[in-house]
């Protein structure tokens, strides 16, 4: 079920698996995708981190992408804490996209946004997010 889930949820400045930190602290640049309720979004995606290079890059290409985002202003979405998993870069800083509710089950065909299904039912949303995400790293790299 996917509601009552508070008490299953991990921030960003406790997440600790082992694998995925080694990954983050062994590059030089990372993007962590989060969610965030339709009620707070009003219909845009948070950016933050403390990448201010990249965060600007990654707005660039959303925005060109036609996907509605801005910079998170709200400290319990700016990512900018040095313990955020992203920001544990060989460089101190990340990006970090809180997505609203509504926009990642746009990411999947319809009833298939979950664990299980979500892997082999993207869609040309989910493709459009990908592309733009992979343009902003390359322009950084």
């Amino acid at each position: 079920m996917s509601h009552d889930n508070g008490v299953l949820h991990v921030t960003s400045t406790n997440y600790d698996d082992s694998i995925a930190l080694k990954l983050v602290q062994n590059s030089s640049r990372c993007i962590s995708l989060h969610g965030f309720s339709d009620s707070d979004a009003n219909g845009k995606i948070r950016i933050g981190g403390r990448d201010t290079e990249l965060m600007s890059i990654v707005l660039e290409e959303l925005t060109a992408a036609g996907i509605s985002a801005q910079v998170a202003t709200d400290p319990k979405l700016n990512g900018n804490d040095p313990a955020n998993i992203c920001n544990k870069t060989t460089i101190g800083a990340g990006v970090q996209l809180e997505m609203q509710t509504t926009y990642r089950e746009s990411l999947f065909a319809p009833g298939c946004n979950t664990r299980e299904l979500r892997k082999n039912n993207t869609n040309a949303v989910f493709c459009n997010l990908i592309m733009a995400l992979r343009k902003a790293l390359c322009r950084v790299y």
